[in-house]
């Protein structure tokens, strides 16, 4: 399940409102900024207690393609492989019009500052509740970003059925 806090990401990246011009997420920007062998890794922790770090490594820059790879400490995912396209959408998310209108009109974001690890990083962050096709909300994430850090995220709370599974930057190797 590696794989989950980047699928979410990239429902997120772009999801701006026209009227505005605060901070967005574009997965593409986020990784092709930094160069091939940079990583990020994050610790996790969830409700039952659960610890997992993830770890994922910008492996391969092409002209419109990245190759990211992920793994935890027990496996390593598929590479995710980011595209660049006209309307900044990663290739291979499957969500329907429906949902993209209601996850963009539940969003918010703000800037605070977090203590990570040494360091105090003033952050954007962006909350939304995601919405399935039937229009049943299923969870609330909210998502801390800092453009210092390969693939910009650094914090997720992800609040679903009463669980909580919080995520937080533990090591960075911008390249």
């Amino acid at each position: 399940m590696p794989v989950l806090p980047i699928l979410l990401a990239l429902l997120l990246q772009d999801a701006k409102d026209p009227k505005d011009e605060k901070f967005r997420y574009n997965a593409w920007e986020a990784w092709n900024s930094f160069g091939e062998g940079s990583s990020v890794t994050l610790e996790m922790e969830s409700t039952p207690k659960v610890k997992v770090k993830w770890t994922w490594r910008l492996a391969k820059k092409e002209a419109d393609k990245l190759t990211v790879e992920q793994e935890t400490g027990v496996s390593k995912g598929q590479p995710l492989l980011i595209e660049r396209r006209p309307d900044g959408w990663a290739e291979g998310v499957d969500v329907c019009k429906k949902c993209m209108t209601h996850l963009s009109s539940e969003r918010e974001q703000g800037k605070e500052k977090l203590k990570i690890g040494d360091k105090e990083l003033e952050c954007d962050w962006i909350e939304f509740r995601r919405i399935d096709c039937s229009g049943r909300t299923t969870y609330s994430h909210r998502i801390w970003y800092h453009k210092s850090v390969p693939g910009w995220q650094v914090r997720w709370e992800t609040k679903h059925d009463g669980r909580t599974m919080l995520l937080t930057l533990a090591a960075s190797d911008p390249k």
